[in-house]
């Protein structure tokens, strides 16, 4: 048998079972603000759509009623 086979060589250091945990901890507070953002990021999109929609139907109708206005006072 050759010499050496079978040995571990722990030359680089493992992170301990806490050192773990704070990693993962770390981990889940930061997908938790993520998941959080991009949520108030979508309702905040969906509302300035909506309101882009409102105020695009609000000027289409007053253009309707200048323009009906205009044809009446021909």
């Amino acid at each position: 048998m050759a010499a050496g086979i079978g040995k571990k060589f722990n030359w680089v250091q493992r992170p301990t079972a806490w050192q773990y945990a704070q990693t993962w901890r770390n981990q889940r507070a930061n997908m938790a603000a993520k998941f959080l953002e991009e949520g108030t990021n979508a309702v905040n999109a969906f509302a300035s759509a909506q309101y882009n929609h409102t105020s695009g139907l609000v000027a289409n109708a007053q253009q309707a009623a200048i323009t009906r206005l205009k044809a009446q006072q021909k």
